[in-house]
C-alpha cells in the first residue's frame, strides 16, 4: 500500500508541473570575440584587382546606423584567395544586441587611405547557428553571394 501511495504522489507531482512554470530564456546580448571572413569579391566593381600587382590588404569594420563601432586593428596583407578563411580576433569585447541590424564592411588597406570593398547588413537573430556543442561559446555564420563571414560569440541570457 505504501508503494502505491508513493507512486500516486510521484505521478501527481510529475504531471502537475508544466512548461509554463519554467523561466523563459531571453537572449539579451551577444559578445563577439572573433570575426572570420570566409569569402570576399576577388575584383572591384570595374573587374580590376583591388591592388596593382598584389592582392588586397583586408580588414573588417562594423557599423550601427552609419556610425563605426568597430574597426579591426589587424589586417591581412596581399591576400590572393577570396575563399580562404581570414580570422580577426576582437581584443576588446564587442557587445551587440541580437535584434538590431548592423553593417559589416570589408576594406582594402592602401598606403594613404582605405578602399571600401563590400558591405552587408546582418542581425544575429537571422544567422545560421553553427553549434559546436558548447552552450556558452558558439559560431554564427552569414553566407552571401559575394561576402560570407562568421562570428565567434558568447551569449548572455536573461531569465524571466
Amino acid at each position: 500500500m505504501k508503494k502505491i501511495l508513493t507512486l500516486i504522489a510521484c505521478s501527481v507531482i510529475l504531471f502537475s508541473c508544466n512548461k509554463e512554470d519554467d523561466p523563459k530564456k531571453v537572449l539579451r546580448k551577444i559578445t563577439v570575440s572573433e570575426i572570420t571572413i570566409t569569402k570576399y569579391p576577388a575584383a572591384n566593381s570595374t573587374g580590376s584587382g583591388w591592388d596593382i600587382g598584389s592582392g588586397p590588404d583586408i580588414y573588417p569594420t562594423i557599423e550601427l546606423n552609419g556610425v563605426e563601432i568597430y574597426d579591426s586593428p589587424d589586417y591581412y596583407g596581399d591576400v590572393n584567395n577570396p575563399n580562404e578563411e581570414y580570422k580577426f580576433p576582437v581584443a576588446t569585447p564587442l557587445k551587440l544586441d541580437p535584434n538590431v541590424n548592423y553593417t559589416l564592411r570589408l576594406h582594402d588597406l592602401d598606403p594613404t587611405s582605405s578602399e571600401f570593398m563590400i558591405s552587408t547588413q546582418f542581425k544575429f537573430t537571422e544567422a545560421q547557428d553553427k553549434d559546436d556543442g558548447n552552450p556558452l561559446i558558439d559560431k554564427v555564420e552569414f553566407n552571401g553571394t559575394s561576402l560570407s563571414y562568421r562570428f565567434t560569440v558568447a551569449f548572455q541570457y536573461d531569465y524571466l
